[in-house]
């Protein structure tokens, strides 16, 4: 099957990323093994975690905790803004953030509902045996 150029474009940043962090962990390897030799960690590499600014929809899901079509639903509905680029939707963290925190806090549920729910469960487990 053939490949769009889009997946192929995917898959080659991804090749190459993952050929960097290679690089990066070989010189930190090399690093330290030249600093255990002279005693010293001069030489030593730190590689810094960077949080991205922006996700596409299946990682904006991901980091809220929310599904890909409820991130969708609440774009559409007006709730929810983000950038188009090409057919991708990009979210901002500060958009998923603050939409996350203007959510409805949740209500306990009604201890009187769940026991009419297990009556009703039993009434139907009696007249069915």
């Amino acid at each position: 099957m053939a490949e769009n150029g889009s997946d192929c474009q995917h898959r080659n940043t991804r090749l190459r990323c993952q050929s960097f962090i290679a690089t990066l962990e070989n010189m930190k390897t090399e690093s330290q093994s030249a600093g255990s030799k002279n005693g010293s960690n001069h030489g030593e590499l730190s590689v810094v975690q960077v949080p991205p600014v922006a996700f596409n929809l299946k990682d904006a899901a991901a980091y809220t905790g929310l599904s890909a079509w409820s991130l969708r639903v609440a774009y559409y509905g007006g709730e929810l803004a983000a950038k188009r680029i090409g057919k991708t939707l990009i979210f901002t963290r500060a958009t998923l953030d603050s939409f996350v925190l203007s959510a409805h806090d949740a209500e306990a549920t009604n201890p009187n509902w769940l026991v009419k729910r297990r009556q009703s469960a039993q009434k139907l487990a009696g007249e069915g045996g």
